[in-house]
């Protein structure tokens, strides 16, 4: 069928138009473009709420002969959302903008909790124990962050810094990023965090590392992240089709230093409460009320 845009923009379009049920099942596909992409029939009624019947109508009232021509076109869209940077944001603000959504920050909290669903898988589960070791295993931990990214980079930097001294930032002065990369050994270990589209400057980096025997923790969301392929541990938070953003990824960075502050106990404790006592000591947080 021909229409401007992509069908995800087609069904923005016309949904206010159709009946409850039809309309329920829009909304599912305009936010979970890229899971309703890849699902049968009965999987894409359950998810959104509705029946078969349902969606069989919506297949044909959208001009389809077939549900699996229109799963194509949902997919393609999905896909062409990922080559824009915002694409998600805008996708998801101009859907909120036009239907009257909920709250923002029930929108956001409900759009989180899904994304918490799809991170908690037995791969991830596995890929964070292996992130772990290599983490503890290393000289060094080399975090790597840029962009968007940055911030949970930095995060991490600051959470584990509390009580594990082996961490060196790489995503500050970022001209001076491929000379900072020299000393780093085969014994060390690069933490990057890299969300699609990705920074070239990430991929450079971390290609770099690769050809020098350095391991590669990856922390994505999604699995076609061009660093997948030869990062020894990828924790996938699926949450490319997610308005979340960078939620996940902090979710990721908070059990990674959770992990490694547990495992180091209780050297980390110690090393915390002799941080708090000196920061006591010199009257730098405000400790009592005013």
């Amino acid at each position: 069928m021909e229409m401007s845009g992509t069908i995800v923009d087609h069904i923005i379009e016309i949904k206010d138009s159709l009946p409850k049920k039809q309309r329920q099942l829009c909304n599912y596909i305009v936010l979970h473009s890229g899971e309703a992409g890849m699902m049968t029939v009965a999987e894409l009624a359950q998810h959104a709420g509705v029946g078969t019947t349902t969606v069989m109508r919506l297949v044909q009232d959208l001009g389809y002969d077939s549900y699996n021509r229109l799963k194509r076109d949902i997919m393609s869209a999905s896909m062409r959302q990922l080559g824009s940077s915002y694409g998600n944001r805008m996708q998801t603000l101009s859907f909120d903008s036009k239907s009257g959504k909920e709250h923002t920050l029930e929108h956001v909290l409900t759009d989180f909790r899904q994304v918490s669903v799809n991170l908690l898988t037995q791969n991830n589960q596995e890929q964070f124990n292996k992130a772990v070791d290599l983490l503890l295993k290393a000289s060094w931990i080399n975090v790597l962050g840029l962009r968007s990214s940055q911030v949970a980079a930095l995060y991490f930097e600051y959470a584990v810094g509390l009580f594990y001294p082996k961490v060196r930032q790489l995503s500050t002065e970022q001209e001076y990023l491929f000379d900072r990369l020299l000393p780093l050994h085969s014994d060390d270990v690069l933490l990057v965090i890299s969300q699609w589209p990705c920074t070239k400057k990430t991929i450079d980096a971390a290609l770099v590392c690769h050809r020098r025997n350095i391991p590669i923790i990856l922390v994505t969301n999604t699995r076609i992240n061009p660093i997948a392929e030869y990062a020894s541990a990828v924790i996938d938070t699926d949450s490319v089709s997610s308005s979340s953003d960078i939620l996940p990824v902090m979710a990721v960075m908070e059990a990674l230093s959770y992990e490694i502050g547990k495992r180091t106990a209780p050297q980390s404790t110690e090393n915390m409460t002799a941080l708090e006592e000196m920061l006591r000591e010199n009257h730098l947080i405000l400790w009592d009320s005013v």
